[in-house]
């Protein structure tokens, strides 16, 4: 449940770094985007 996660330290996975490119549509990501492993989105 998300509010297990509210307050507390998270490692996450950053998949897309703030102004990388995405590898195939070309755009640029305005901010992080990542998860958390061994969750459901």
């Amino acid at each position: 449940m998300n509010k297990d996660y509210l307050g507390k330290i998270v490692k996450v996975k950053m998949d897309r770094p703030l102004g990388s490119k995405h590898p195939k549509h070309g755009f640029i990501y305005p901010v992080n985007y990542g998860y958390i492993p061994n969750t459901v989105s």
